[in-house]
């Protein structure tokens, strides 16, 4: 039982770190949803010139009950 809740708890924690700073610490109303768009860029270096790359960030969250919400966000 604590293997299946340390896996739990390391796959909904787990996740990239994104620069993108739209979304706020306050929790939403219960029901009610927040669809976020952002776009980040990526450098790296190709040979010995840096490449920009877009890194389009698409998230979702949803209220569950006063005080919490849920949500994830995808690359």
């Amino acid at each position: 039982m604590i293997a299946r809740c340390a896996i739990l708890v390391a796959l909904t924690a787990s996740g990239c770190a994104s620069y993108a700073s739209r979304l706020s610490a306050t929790p939403l109303a219960p029901g009610s949803g927040e669809i976020g768009v952002a776009v980040d860029a990526l450098v790296v270096e190709r040979g010995r010139e840096p490449v920009a790359l877009p890194l389009p960030q698409m998230s979702y969250r949803r209220g569950l009950r006063p005080g919490i919400d849920i949500g994830g966000a995808a690359h």
